[in-house]
C-alpha cells in the first residue's frame, strides 16, 4: 500500500486506488517537493486540473512525467544527466 508520509496536513493518509492526486499527495507520490510541483505546473509540463479551488493531478500524468524523465536521463538530453 502507497502511503503518503509526509509532515503534511494528513500524514499516513492512503494514496492507494485514488486516480487523482492533490498537490501535496503527488509530491510525495513522486519524491519532490510541492513548491517544485507548483512549478512544473505553472511552466505547463504537469498537466493538472482544477476542482474548486484544488488543483489535481492524475496518477496516470506523474507516471509518464516520471517514465519521460527517466527516458531522457537515460539518452543523455535530461540537463540533470551526467555528462560523457
Amino acid at each position: 500500500m502507497i502511503k503518503n508520509t509526509s509532515a503534511g496536513r494528513h500524514p499516513g493518509l492512503s494514496i492507494e486506488g485514488k486516480a487523482a492526486l492533490s498537490v501535496e499527495e503527488g509530491s510525495t507520490y513522486i519524491g519532490i517537493s510541492r513548491s517544485t510541483l507548483y512549478r512544473l505546473m505553472d511552466q505547463g509540463a504537469m498537466p493538472v486540473f482544477h476542482i474548486g479551488r484544488r488543483r489535481l493531478i492524475l496518477r496516470e500524468h506523474l507516471d509518464r512525467f516520471l517514465q519521460e524523465r527517466l527516458a531522457e536521463a537515460e539518452m543523455g538530453k535530461h540537463p540533470d544527466a551526467p555528462k560523457g
